[in-house]
Order: structure tokens, then sequence, then C-alpha cells
């Protein structure tokens, strides 16, 4: 029981809990009628402009999806919600990781220029934005096949293999 409820003052009787099916939309708000006696509904809160704005500049600035939920006020899950349920926030959230990936680009290309320790920069990339070594950056849907070949045989054990494949054809032959 949460703090100061009694099972008097409990909207449901005990026992009734654990069996009792409530159902929410695919958002977790409460489905018409299926709200449970004594609780009322708090509408979700939904993304505002200045919250886009908020968010790209974030993002950019290195923001990771924690603390920029706090800066804008929210709980984490909300704002995952938020990027799963409005495309607008998840392009905003993309869009400012986009600047940021550039900025590190140029920085990094200043300091190879300058022949400084380009290290930091290759670890932001690689953590941040996916790069990894020897790839390609492009997706380009292509089909990969690796075919696995047996270890090489010798005389004798590649003369067993031939013999027996022989004595099974044969051996569909006689009948």
């Amino acid at each position: 029981m949460g703090r100061g409820q009694t099972k008097d003052k409990l909207p449901f009787k005990p026992g009734e809990r654990a069996t009792e099916t409530r159902q929410r939309d695919k958002h977790g708000r409460w489905l018409p009628g299926a709200l449970p006696e004594g609780r009322r509904e708090e509408p979700l809160k939904t993304p505002t402009d200045d919250d886009l704005q908020q968010i790209e500049r974030l993002a950019a600035s290195g923001y990771g999806s924690y603390k920029l939920s706090q800066q804008l006020g929210i709980d984490r899950k909300t704002f995952e919600r938020w990027r799963r349920d409005y495309p607008e926030v998840k392009e905003a959230f993309h869009r400012g990781l986009e600047e940021e990936e550039t900025l590190i680009l140029g920085e990094l290309l200043k300091i190879l220029k300058e022949k400084q320790n380009p290290i930091p920069g290759i670890f932001l990339l690689k953590s941040r934005h996916g790069y990894r070594e020897g790839e390609s950056q492009q997706s380009d849907n292509r089909v990969q096949l690796q075919v696995t070949l047996p270890a090489a045989a010798d005389e004798e054990q590649y003369k067993k293999l031939v013999d027996v494949k022989k004595l099974a054809d044969e051996g569909g032959d006689n009948e």
C-alpha cells in the first residue's frame, strides 16, 4: 500500500486488483470506461514547437536522451514516447545529431591539419555516430554471401569419399 493508504481507502477490494483487467491504448492512456474508480486521467504532455527547437539545439550540443529530457523538464520515458510517437521529435533529435556530427568532423579536420591529436574526435565519431573502421558509411542494401568450404582432404580421404559416392550411386541403380 502507498503512503497514507489504508485498506478502507483503496479504490478496489483486496484481491480484486490481481484479476482486474485494465485496458490502455498504445500511448498508455486508459480506454473509455476502463479507468478504475477513484482515478482521473491526466492528459499526456505533448511536444510544442518550442520543445522541438530545444531538442534540436540540445542534441547538437551533445546532450543525450536523459540529460535532454531533464533540460526539457520531462521524464526520460516521456521523451522516449515522444520520439516513438511523434516523427517531428525524432527528426529534430536526428537533425541535432547531424549538426553535432558536422561540427565534430570540422574540428577533427582542423586538428588533423594542425597535426594535433585526433583521437578524441575519432572516439566521439565512433561512440555517438556509429563510425566503424574499414566499413563504408553508406548503406547500399547489398546482399552479402559467405561460403565456407571444407578443409582440403589428402589423397586417401578423397578416395574414400569418391568410393562412398560411387557405392551410393550404384546402390540406387540395383533396383
